[in-house]
């Protein structure tokens, strides 16, 4: 069942007198989401509901893996998830859209998503799939890095979000620790926009005014935003564009998505 290369890493980790930080393979990756997904009663595994899914591994993010994340992302991950679970893997985890929804909006198109945090300028085009690693790289460099939290401090102001930033088990402690990690997410390359203001609920400037801080920033609305946002996956996109328009406008809908960013 095993790789030749993963048994010969396992049988050397075990013959080792001195532990070491094993080899990564992408077979034990599957192993992993099998594993979480089937119970195997003659091993006496128990798992909790839901199942713990792992979506990446810490050397995923390692120098060496960076030029090609993109792609692990875009094409492995998604590939994987349908070939074990039978269908179209969620863009975000249930953990990532419930920290998104407290200071932002995601969206989901074909073959890209992307995240708007209130009050930032410059979006990344994400994979399909985001691990949630990524997604506090991308919140904490739409916030600290380029958002309107540098301007909510000091004295007299109240700055936005506050931290800690609590994702599953990753943490942003501090502000400091943000910028720090939003710097990170250059190490990908990814494609950035920036064309418009994102505050469609008026959050940032019903706290402007509360708290009486001059900041002028006016939310730049676009048609059809019940349709792009909050989808979590690519058919649930097709499905809100069909119900809303009939067949006829998902082209239309598909490319304006892109553009909108």
């Amino acid at each position: 069942m095993l790789s030749l290369e993963l048994k010969i890493s396992i049988q050397e980790y075990q013959k080792a007198t001195a532990r070491k930080k094993p080899n990564f393979f992408f077979s034990a990756f599957i192993y992993d989401i099998l594993c979480t997904e089937f119970e195997y009663p003659n091993l006496g595994w128990k798992w909790s509901f839901p199942p713990p899914v792992p979506i990446y591994y810490s050397e995923l993010w390692d120098t060496n893996y960076a030029p090609r994340f993109y792609d692990i992302c875009q094409y492995f991950l998604g590939t994987i998830y349908f070939l074990v679970f039978k269908k179209e893997a969620p863009a975000f985890s249930p953990e990532a859209t419930g920290l998104i929804g407290t200071m932002g909006d995601w969206y989901v198109g074909e073959n890209f998503s992307y995240i708007r945090i209130w009050g930032s300028n410059i979006v990344c085009m994400l994979p399909i799939i985001v691990p949630n690693r990524l997604v506090l790289e991308e919140v904490a460099f739409q916030t600290v890095n380029d958002g309107v939290y540098r301007k909510l401090i000091g004295p007299k102001k109240k700055a936005w979000p506050k931290f800690p930033l609590n994702l599953g088990s990753l943490v942003i402690p501090t502000s400091t620790w943000a910028a720090v990690l939003g710097e990170q997410i250059d190490s990908l390359k990814l494609d950035f926009s920036s064309k418009r203001k994102h505050d469609p609920k008026g959050f940032l400037d019903s706290h402007f005014k509360q708290y009486h801080i001059k900041i002028a920033y006016v939310h730049e609305e676009l048609p059809n935003d019940s349709i792009y946002q909050g989808v979590n996956t690519f058919s649930e996109f097709l499905a809100r564009a069909k119900i809303k328009d009939g067949q006829a406008h998902i082209l239309q809908y598909q490319k304006e998505l892109k553009e909108r960013i």
